[in-house]
């Protein structure tokens, strides 16, 4: 089994792989894009490519009232990616993945290879949450 994680952002997903021969995610290049339009190209092609059974995509915090539109644009992203792939979306909760992230990465503050290292929890919070065969 194949899964991608991916941390929505308007200009910048991050993305993380896991395949049932890993025992961890691996954290891709980040998708750089001007629209939602050319993320869910980019998507395509790379689920179909990486034979992907399963997208995850992380949803943030809605606690913070300033963040509602980001998790409707997010959601929304997600069933649109199920319906052009073919693929399972899972929504998988979000919160403080980026902090987290930039707090284990030696990268500075605002790079975006951040946001795959973000992904990367993601996905460890769906494995820790997930019973696999």
């Amino acid at each position: 089994m194949k899964v991608l994680a991916i941390d929505y952002g308007t200009r910048t997903l991050g993305l993380a792989m896991w395949d049932s021969a890993l025992s961890f995610p691996l954290p891709k290049a980040p998708l750089r894009v001007r629209s939602d339009d050319e993320a869910i190209e980019a998507l395509r092609a790379f689920v179909k490519a990486e034979s992907v059974d399963r997208l995850l995509v992380g949803l943030p915090s809605e606690r913070d009232r300033g963040k509602s539109w980001i998790v409707r644009k997010a959601h929304a992203f997600g069933l649109r990616l199920e319906t052009v792939t073919g693929v399972p979306v899972e929504f998988v909760p979000e919160a403080f993945t980026t902090r987290e992230a930039e707090a284990l990465s030696p990268r500075p503050a605002g790079d975006d290879t951040v946001d795959s290292l973000a992904s990367a929890r993601i996905l460890e919070a769906w494995l820790a949450s997930c019973p696999r065969a």
